[in-house]
């Protein structure tokens, strides 16, 4: 068996100007096209990421286990249940 050589690691295809493009305007690429969500909307999702103590997470991870629960819907309950405290202004 012939031994392979590592001299330069592979480069991703290059994209084209119209790709890049689409990707500043929308923000979504090839593997990453989500719209809609589980009640059948169509609107476009936005992903949101931050930071938690591993302590807290397992913690979420956990309750929302027991309970039968995805993590990712009582987050987006607990968003929506806030904006509209904050629409109020309380």
């Amino acid at each position: 068996m012939a031994k392979k050589s590592f001299i330069q690691a592979p480069q991703p295809k290059a994209l084209s100007d119209a790709e890049i493009a689409h990707f500043v305007e929308k923000g979504i690429g090839k593997d990453n096209g989500v719209t809609g969500n589980e009640a059948g909307s169509k609107e476009t999702l936005m992903r949101l990421a931050f930071l938690l103590p591993v302590r807290q997470h397992n913690r979420f991870k956990s309750a929302c286990a027991l309970q039968g629960l995805k993590m990712a819907d009582e987050i987006r309950a607990f968003i929506q249940e806030r904006t509209e405290e904050l629409e109020k202004g309380l």
